[in-house]
């Protein structure tokens, strides 16, 4: 498999979506415009509420700062049109032409941050092919950041998910590298 030019395919589908703005949508189309921080701080409240019980006092130590130093450091994010599910499992890859052949599941599409969808490529196919994609996408670096602290919530909001719909699997999976 060309590593290269799958992270260009994936990154030019990107480079696509993140160009269509609010603005550019038709007033008919309802989509959910998330405010990336409003959105995690309300995903922190419900973590120290209902996750912290379950969790070390380290492990809680690193999530407060984790969170505070994302919310703290609130600056004017251009939201866009993201998948909001841009993992492995959503991507159709064609072997016999070493390519992708289609993005599946936009039922998470709405308005957000861009970074959102690059922590779905990091958290399915780790840190050096994520380096390929971000250089590859324009101002890449500006957003890695927000990545690597959306990525680091993944887990928490499978736990959170699991704890709240009574689903022991999700709740064990999310909550395991942190008790």
């Amino acid at each position: 498999m060309d590593s290269i030019k799958l992270a260009k395919q994936l990154v030019t589908f990107l480079i696509e979506m993140h160009s269509i703005t609010k603005e550019k949508l038709h007033s008919d189309l309802e989509l959910i415009d998330h405010n990336p921080y409003e959105e995690m701080k309300e995903l922190f409240y419900n973590i120290q509420n209902k996750l912290f019980p379950f969790i070390n006092e380290k492990a809680q130590k690193d999530i407060i700062y984790s969170f505070e130093s994302f919310l703290n450091n609130e600056e004017h994010l251009k939201t866009t049109l993201i998948h909001g599910d841009f993992g492995a499992s959503n991507i159709l890859w064609n072997s016999q032409n070493c390519e992708i052949s289609g993005i599946i599941d936009f039922g998470g599409t709405r308005i957000g941050d861009p970074a959102f969808d690059f922590a779905g490529i990091l958290s399915s196919y780790g840190e050096d092919f994520f380096n390929m994609c971000i250089d590859l996408y324009p101002n890449g670096s500006e957003i890695a950041q927000r990545v690597t602290f959306y990525k680091s919530t993944f887990a928490l909001q499978e736990a959170l998910h699991g704890l709240i719909n009574n689903d022991k699997r999700a709740f064990e999976n999310g909550i395991k590298e942190y008790l």
